[in-house]
């Protein structure tokens, strides 16, 4: 809004007209100034508001990326907590030199079939027996090797 008192009064025409051209130069001078101001402070509030709107954008990304990193820390220790452990190793500790006997490739069959089976084959002397009477087809069979 332009200031009232620098409005030209049309009833001045006893004045010279270079008088009205300063006068009307010097007032359009003058509402110019004050909307290059406005301008400007328009300028520098929008550029504020811009500033705040950017600081606040990064901090809320900011705590974004922070959650994730929380979040896939904890994802990660919850796998590792999933995970089987391994039991302590010690070196004192033996190893047998015998293999266990077990129940031969007859026997089991019968139980996975739902069979009836003589309790012979689980005692110690059906196991031994099935291991003598177990061989594989290499221990039975000829091959041919190639000898550099």
């Amino acid at each position: 809004m332009a200031d009232p008192s620098l409005e030209i009064s049309l009833q001045a025409t006893n004045a010279e007209p270079q008088q009205i051209i300063d006068r009307l130069v010097e007032t359009w001078m003058a509402g110019h100034d004050t909307r290059v101001a406005e301008w400007n402070r328009c300028q520098d509030e929008e550029a504020q508001e811009e500033e705040e709107m950017r600081l606040v954008h990064a901090a809320r990304e900011e705590e974004e990326h922070l959650a994730r990193q929380v979040e896939e820390e904890n994802e990660h220790l919850e796998s590792e907590k999933k995970k089987p452990k391994m039991n302590g190793f010690n070196v004192a500790s033996t190893i047998g030199n015998a293999i266990a006997p077990c129940p031969s490739q007859y026997a089991i069959q019968k139980l996975n079939n739902f069979e009836y089976i003589e309790l012979w084959y689980f005692s110690p002397n059906g196991c031994k027996e099935a291991m003598k009477m177990s061989c594989s087809i290499a221990d039975n069979t000829f091959s041919l090797t190639k000898l550099d």
